[in-house]
């Protein structure tokens, strides 16, 4: 092969590709919310807000494929004591509807990189910080509905219970979801 022929080869698998990707619908979206500790992880932590970005490719009508960037920062449960959840998951969502109000189920599969921190100060000069992170792998099967205002813009609210496969005790935590979807191509 000539480079003359690996060139024309070269421009139309990007064009290819590039028309693919404009026809295909690729969401993203941003939302808010609160993740309430469960179990053991309440004894420790309480109430927390944050958010996630999300990514979702549709693969039909009916299923997307994607990906959650999170963080969520925790209550204080223990005085001094701090706790951030940061989860990067893909997800898999089925929509039982395709237009207008739809609800969906779907699961989030990946890794919960969890951040420790405790400040103490015993007097007598002895005081200071304990700093730690782990990552563990962890689920989460979530329930919830778009709201479609317009093609490109909808309405989510979902819930997610997120469970965390640590070392000794599995962590668990409630999420509740508000936030904005934007539809890219179609």
């Amino acid at each position: 092969m000539n480079m003359k022929t690996i060139k024309r080869i070269a421009v139309l698998a990007a064009l290819t590709f590039l028309s693919v990707a404009a026809s295909a619908q690729i969401k993203i979206g941003f939302n808010g919310g609160a993740m309430m500790p469960m179990g053991d992880f309440a004894d420790v932590a309480s109430t927390g807000f944050g958010g996630s970005i999300v990514g979702k490719y549709m693969i039909n009508d009916q299923m997307a494929a994607g990906l959650n960037i999170g963080y969520y920062k925790m209550g204080e449960e223990i005085e001094g004591y701090e706790n951030a959840l940061t989860p990067i998951t893909g997800n898999f969502t089925y929509y039982f509807g395709t237009e207008g109000f739809k609800p969906y189920a779907g699961a989030d599969l990946g890794v919960y990189m969890m951040s420790f921190k405790y400040s103490f100060d015993y007097g007598y000069g002895i005081s200071g910080d304990i700093d730690e992170s782990e990552s563990y792998f962890g689920l989460a099967p979530v329930v919830g509905c778009e709201y479609e205002f317009s093609d490109a813009l909808a309405l989510d609210v979902n819930l997610k219970y997120n469970y965390i496969m640590a070392e000794e005790d599995a962590i668990s935590a409630l999420g509740i979801n508000v936030g904005i979807v934007y539809s890219l191509g179609k």
